[in-house]
C-alpha cells in the first residue's frame, strides 16, 4: 500500500511540474512582440497539453486563456501577409466575444488572486485592440464603406459589449447608410436588448 501511495504521489508531482512547465512555454511566447510560425506551433503543442493536465482551479483559468486566445495570435504573427481568409475567420463574432470574455475572466482572476502574472499584458491587449478596431472602423467610414464599417464597430461592441455600447449604435446607424436595411434591423434589435439601450434611456419624471 505504501509503494502505492508514494506511486501516485511520484505521478502527481510529475504532473505538476509539466503544467508549470507548459505555462512558462506558453507565457514566454505570448509575451513577445513578434511570434514566428515554430513558435506557434510549440505555443499549440503546449496549450493543448496543458489543457488536457490541467487540474488546479489556476491551471484551468490559464489553460482556457492561452487555447482561446491562439487565433489571436495567429492572426498578429502574419502582419501584412493576412489574407481575406484570415480575416474572415479572425473577425467572427464568435471569436471576437470568447476573446473579450477571456480577458476580462482571466483579468478577474488575477485580482481576486491577487497575483498579477497576466494583467499588464492583458490591459495592453485589450486597450490597443479595442483601438484598432475602432480605427478601422473609422477609415471604413471615411472611406464611405459604410456597409464594412458598421460590421467593424459592431466587432468592437462584440468583443467589449460592457464598455463599446456606443460602437453597436453606430454600427446600426451605419447599416442604414449603407442601405443594408436587413443588417441595420438586426443591429438596431441588438440595440434595443442590450444593456447600453437600457441605461441610456431617458426616465421623465412624473408630472
Amino acid at each position: 500500500m505504501k509503494q502505492l501511495f508514494l506511486g501516485v504521489s511520484i505521478i502527481l508531482s510529475l504532473a505538476t511540474y509539466a503544467q508549470k512547465d507548459e505555462l512558462k512555454t506558453l507565457k514566454k511566447i505570448y509575451e513577445k512582440e513578434q511570434i514566428t510560425e515554430e513558435e506557434l506551433k510549440t505555443y499549440k503543442e503546449a496549450s493543448d497539453k496543458l489543457s488536457s493536465v490541467a487540474s488546479s482551479e489556476s491551471d484551468k483559468v490559464y489553460a482556457k486563456f492561452y487555447k482561446t486566445i491562439f487565433p489571436a495570435l495567429e492572426f498578429a504573427s502574419k502582419g501584412e501577409n493576412q489574407s481575406d481568409s484570415d480575416k474572415t475567420k479572425f473577425f467572427n463574432p464568435d471569436f471576437l466575444a470568447a476573446y473579450g470574455s477571456i480577458l476580462d475572466n482571466t483579468l478577474e482572476f488575477e485580482k481576486k488572486s491577487g497575483k498579477k502574472i497576466l494583467t499588464d499584458y492583458i490591459i495592453k491587449e485589450k486597450a490597443e485592440f479595442r483601438d484598432f478596431l475602432y480605427a478601422s472602423g473609422s477609415k471604413l467610414f471615411d472611406d464611405k464603406k459604410y456597409r464594412e464599417a458598421s460590421l467593424m464597430f459592431h466587432n468592437l461592441y462584440v468583443f467589449d459589449p460592457k464598455h463599446e455600447g456606443l460602437a453597436l449604435e453606430n454600427s446600426a446607424q451605419l447599416a442604414v447608410q449603407a442601405q443594408d436595411y436587413l443588417l441595420a434591423e438586426k443591429f438596431y434589435e441588438d440595440l434595443r436588448d442590450s444593456d447600453y439601450h437600457k441605461t441610456e434611456l431617458i426616465i421623465m419624471p412624473l408630472m
